[in-house]
């Protein structure tokens, strides 16, 4: 057995109360009080002799078989819905592979009745305007900043924490940094071109854009439906990286990007089948990201 670990009989303690009270805040705040910090500020030793008079809230054996099944069955309920998330986002997965044509190909393996033909081979350049955002320089210069603007300022970190769809920009740019670069004030898409590269985006909000996103100009195209053509694609940014190192796009390559584009009606309804699935994660994601702060407070709570 590992030094790393302790193993021990419990007396009059319920286990599965005693598993959930080591994932309380009660729990941590005795071992980063006690323990001894190592390599890692989040890691905590603790000694022998600490750990054997550790404090534990110990209720009535009854009471503790109740608190420990209430925080079991939060638990399997949390994973349950874990598990449904992961479902969903493979399916989605498994659509996009299937209602967008296979290279080679001119027509998906998966198509809505009523819908016949080839789609039209194009580029990219050809269906839009395609330009680079622009950045104040320096970027750390506060007089780019103002809370009270209402244009915001796009960042990597709110993409990522967003997935793609922007709806609320935390960080806002003044007058001056708006005279630095460019200001949506409706929806357009994107395209992240650093950091998380090849990542599509829309603005729902008034935003700025630096210079890490292309911004997508006077589309001739479905808006949802290039917002997942984009995602679908997303990996086939590779090929323009070298073996071992970042991917390196810029406008004019995203511009030469070949790709195949059905009729506007057909784009409406395929943006429409993933907005509505995407609908469906973020809702389950909301409901999982609920259940474990419900779980949190009752942690809280119910360690005295």
């Amino acid at each position: 057995m590992s030094p790393l670990y302790y193993v021990f009989r419990t007396h009059d303690v319920d286990k599965t109360y005693l598993e959930k009270y080591f994932s309380s805040d009660r729990w941590h705040i005795f071992m980063k009080l006690n323990g001894d910090s190592g390599a890692r500020s989040d890691r905590f030793a603790i000694k022998d002799s600490i750990f054997s008079e550790m404090p534990i809230p110990t209720p009535s054996i009854e009471e503790q078989s109740k608190i420990g099944n209430f925080f079991e069955q939060l638990d399997n309920n949390i994973a349950l819905h874990q598990q449904e998330l992961i479902t969903l986002k493979q399916t989605k997965q498994g659509f996009l592979q299937k209602m967008f044509p296979k290279e080679g190909e001119s027509v998906p393996e998966i198509r809505f009745p009523g819908f016949i033909g080839d789609w039209e081979q194009s580029r990219l350049g050809d269906l839009a305007t395609i330009v680079r955002g622009a950045s104040p320089r320096p970027i750390q210069d506060p007089k780019w900043f103002d809370d009270s603007s209402d244009i915001g300022w796009l960042r990597i970190a709110d993409v990522t924490e967003q997935d793609g769809r922007i709806y609320y920009l935390k960080q806002r740019i003044s007058e001056a940094g708006q005279e630095k670069t460019r200001v949506l004030t409706e929806p357009h898409i994107l395209l992240s071109i650093a950091a998380t590269v090849g990542k599509p985006v829309v603005n729902y909000v008034k935003t700025g854009v630096h210079d890490g996103f292309l911004i997508f100009l006077n589309p001739l195209f479905e808006q949802e439906y290039m917002f997942q053509w984009l995602e679908m694609f997303r990996p086939k940014w590779q090929k323009y990286g070298q073996p071992g190192s970042q991917v390196n796009l810029n406008s004019e390559l995203v511009r030469d990007q070949e790709i195949l584009i059905p009729s506007k009606e057909e784009q409406i309804r395929i943006g429409n089948f993933f907005k509505k699935l995407d609908d469906t994660i973020e809702l389950k994601q909301s409901e999982l990201d609920a259940l474990k702060k419900t779980k949190k407070a009752f942690l809280q709570k119910m360690f005295v």
